[in-house]
């Protein structure tokens, strides 16, 4: 990841994600930034002025907290396509490559595909 680049915190999950790609919304004159469309439309359903009570990891019941903006290790997970850190990230060796997931669900989807299949392209992180 460019060192350049702004990163936030998903004030749903607690997920750090990259603003220039995540999902967004405008709400009293702020900007609130994304790992996934469930994590935007449980910020939406909250009332006016409220803030969700934050939780830890993703909102994939992963318990990590990532730490992007300090590493630079990052890479795309093969299943949602969200940037991880390879230094907290999960991760599975096949074939000599080591892929690395942002939870344990895309964990789980890559390692029961066959080898050599490609996933479905997914937009909005792991739960969108």
């Amino acid at each position: 990841m460019n060192e350049s680049k702004s990163v936030s915190k998903d004030p749903v999950c607690g997920m750090t994600v990259d603003e220039p790609t995540a999902l967004h919304v405008e709400r009293d004159g702020k900007t609130f930034y994304f790992c996934s469309d469930h994590c935007r439309n449980k910020f939406l359903a909250t009332l006016a002025g409220a803030k969700p009570e934050p939780r830890s990891g993703c909102c994939c019941n992963n318990e990590r907290t990532m730490t992007m903006n300090e590493s630079k290790s990052v890479t795309k997970d093969p299943i949602c396509g969200m940037s991880v850190d390879k230094a907290t990230a999960l991760h599975a060796e096949r074939d000599g490559t080591t892929f690395y997931f942002c939870s344990d669900h895309c964990r789980h989807t890559f390692l029961s595909m066959p080898a050599g299949a490609k996933p479905e392209e997914k937009a909005g992180g792991c739960c969108g």
